[in-house]
């Protein structure tokens, strides 16, 4: 990698790098093998998809036909879902949903429901097994080629980068269009080219058509310009057609979406909504908490640590699991040995402002809605893994200054023990099936396909059942009035800070001592590490 010679060079004199050597489709072609392998292994050991995918599922077939949607607001055309569809969400990742079960329900026979799901998740998966391409060419255009194959392959491999990308959810699209607006930004700092930011630009708009922060790469791109300028490597003048590249680029994707809600997002954990909200069907949407992860950090007010204690403590935790904790010292020690190439390599720049500015909206997220969970951290992570590849090619020379043994483990043997250690060390958490403790939800949800009638209100707080019945199969129905029964869907033991929407109803039915609900099934589920989870169906006659 060529490198600037002394401080204050011009940018001018760096030519990017280029992928066309028979080495780097090579490398290519084992990191496609690396991520088919793992997402296809995940793919068939998974029990039932996120819970967020039936919204996804949902969004697809509102797109598919509106008129069909069950929507809060009467849908007429994809425009109509666009603005009103539920869960409220950019079109990005829905639509590739609705593309890929065009071929799905083609080649698989099955329900709908699961046809909508293993969609969610093949959609997710493409995305990707296409990662490996820019991760490599960012690792390779900061570092070296070394650096770029170990870290596009350690996140593939990552138990919960894994997991996620191969679930129905939207981070596999969100954080390949945020590599390859990286990607591009790198290449365009490098080689000093006005087009490459526009093309920048327009992978971070496509980024934000799949999630709102998809705007941070744009925000951090126009940061980094602006730090160029003051450090006098670019002229004013440079500068601006910089910025303006970068922002046209974006908008060229943005805007249209912009124009058609009305606003920046629809989402209303990105609002960090400060009070309660109650949609028109009269469920009570805690603060912040649509789509909450499975797994996160919330924080608790009655305890005696202050919430801005509580950030800081939440975020170490969340990206320490995310970073499967050794990969984590790995990439801090890859930023102090990147941080002395800043003055001659100002490109290193980029990953630096994005993470940053990551990690301010993460701490802000935590602060505002008080909750925290692996997978926002997840784009914090995907930088960390540039350095701790980087860390992995640096500290052999350290080693090499040791007596005796130095000489012996100096070099590439070294390095490819620390990255072998890493990725090994991932691979038993890597390879669990996905959710294999919720499998008793698609049981339950089969029984009330034959024995809930449509008069019949259906409260269950988790989705799955609900959506399995076939009830929510293109969003979830008004409570029918006037019901028959309350049918009440029950994990024993949830935790009572549970952020699920309707969980307080489902408790009141089962705890109504004037109106006793029966039992009518109990689905029994071993695999939970915590013990026997038991998920409960209760009936209750509406008097």
């Amino acid at each position: 990698m060529a490198n600037l010679t002394h401080a204050g060079a011009s940018i001018d004199e760096v030519t990017a790098a280029r992928i066309t050597e028979p080495n780097d489709w090579l490398r290519l072609l084992v990191l496609v093998l690396i991520a088919v392998t793992v997402h296809t292994w995940l793919f068939f050991h998974t029990y039932t998809t996120a819970r967020d995918s039936i919204g996804f599922a949902q969004l697809a077939l509102q797109y598919e036909s509106p008129l069909d949607a069950n929507t809060e607001y009467p849908c007429k055309t994809p425009l109509d879902v666009l603005k009103h569809g539920l869960p409220p969400h950019p079109p990005g990742y829905p639509l590739a949903v609705l593309a890929t079960s065009k071929v799905v329900r083609e080649v698989y026979d099955g329900q709908l429901t699961d046809q909508m799901l293993y969609s969610t998740q093949i959609a997710s998966i493409v995305a990707a097994v296409l990662l490996v391409f820019p991760s490599y060419a960012i690792g390779r255009m900061l570092f070296s080629r070394f650096s770029g194959f170990a870290a596009a392959s350690l996140f593939q491999v990552l138990p919960v980068s894994a997991r996620t990308t191969s679930d129905g959810l939207t981070e596999a699209w969100y954080l390949l269009f945020l590599a390859t607006a990286l990607a591009f930004g790198i290449r365009a700092v490098r080689a000093s080219k006005v087009s490459g930011f526009c093309w920048c630009g327009m992978a971070s708009g496509a980024a934000y058509l799949v999630r709102p922060e998809g705007l941070l790469v744009t925000l951090s791109m126009s940061a980094v310009i602006v730090l160029l300028v003051l450090r006098k490597h670019w002229s004013l003048g440079g500068g601006l057609s910089r910025l303006v590249a970068l922002g046209t680029g974006t908008m060229l994707l943005a805007l249209p979406y912009m124009l058609a809600i009305g606003g920046v997002t629809l989402k209303p954990s990105m609002r960090m909504a400060s009070e309660s909200q109650t949609s028109a069907r009269g469920i009570d949407i805690p603060p912040a908490v649509h789509g909450l992860a499975l797994f996160a950090m919330t924080f608790d007010p009655t305890s005696n640590i202050s919430r801005e204690l509580w950030v800081p403590i939440a975020i170490f935790k969340e990206a320490s699991k995310t970073f499967h904790y050794g990969s984590m010292a790995f990439a801090v020690i890859g930023v102090g040995f990147a941080v002395r190439r800043l003055r001659t390599e100002p490109v290193i720049l980029v990953p630096f402002v994005m993470g940053t500015l990551n990690l301010m909206v993460i701490a802000l997220l935590a602060w505002k809605a008080g909750y925290l969970s692996e997978r926002h951290t997840l784009p914090i992570v995907f930088l960390g893994c540039f350095f701790a590849a980087f860390a992995c090619e640096q500290l052999p020379g350290l080693f090499a200054q040791l007596p005796l043994i130095g000489q012996w483990v100096y070099g590439r043997f070294l390095t490819i023990v620390f990255y072998s250690a890493l990725v090994i060390s991932c691979l038993p958490a890597t390879i669990r099936p996905l959710h294999e403790n919720r499998n008793g939800h698609k049981a339950v949800g089969e029984f009330l396909k034959e024995n809930a009638h449509d008069d019949d209100v259906i409260i269950d707080p988790y989705n799955w059942a609900q959506y399995y019945s076939g009830r929510s199969l293109r969003g979830v129905p008004p409570d029918p009035s006037p019901a028959r029964y309350r049918w009440a869907v029950l994990e024993e033991g949830e935790e009572p800070h549970s952020t699920l929407t309707r969980l307080k109803a489902a408790v009141d039915v089962k705890n109504d001592l004037n109106n006793k609900p029966e039992i009518m099934l109990r689905v029994e589920d071993t695999s939970d590490k915590r013990g026997t989870r038991a998920i409960v169906l209760y009936r209750q006659l509406v008097k």
